[in-house]
């Protein structure tokens, strides 16, 4: 197998990159029947879906408070064995202690998803669409300061042979808000 080459130039940077996190969107992992990428894994463009309710919906909305929710892929690599592998990892927080909250707390304790995040400047990202993702560690429960946090904060973090993917946002792309709500129970 061919080894992939460099070829990319960057242009410096115009600081215009708003990072944050506004929404997240969780699936089953065994919900996604197929998706389809551009031709350099990049980009994804298509998904087919087995939804958990009429109409093939089966991504849950997780709403994000201002600050607290990130997303990052780490590769793994290791030059001896010829590997590697990237690791994303989701952090969000969901505030209260309501009893949908415990629900979600005790669901993701033990199901494997996928996860679609909405960056703050209106990007789509796809995580998890190879293998899924799994809680690493999560939390339930108040802090003790009077302006401490009060919920569930969790950690979903994955195994993939590629990073997570930037969804399609060219008109009628699956990254379109329009297009997205179709998934969207």
């Amino acid at each position: 197998m061919a080894c992939l080459r460099f070829n990319q130039e960057v242009a410096s940077a115009c600081r215009n990159s708003t990072p944050g996190v506004s929404t997240v969107y969780i699936a089953n992992y065994d919900s996604i029947l197929s998706f389809t990428t551009d031709a350099a894994g990049v980009v994804l463009s298509g998904l087919t879906v087995s939804g958990e309710t009429t109409g093939n919906k089966c991504f849950y909305e997780i709403a994000q408070n201002k600050n607290v929710a990130s997303f990052i892929d780490t590769a793994t690599i290791n030059i001896q064995n010829g590997t590697a592998i990237s690791k994303p990892k989701l952090t969000i927080k969901v505030q209260g202690l309501e009893k949908e909250k415990i629900t979600i707390y005790k669901e993701l304790l033990q199901a494997t998803v996928v996860a679609i995040v909405k960056t703050i400047d209106g990007k789509y990202y796809g995580l998890g669409f190879s293998n899924g993702l799994d809680a690493v560690t999560a939390t339930l429960g108040s802090e003790a300061a009077a302006d401490g946090f009060k919920g569930l904060s969790l950690e979903l973090e994955g195994t993939e042979a590629t990073p997570f993917y930037l969804l399609d946002d060219s008109t009628g792309g699956i990254g379109t808000a329009a297009v997205l709500a179709d998934y969207i129970v």
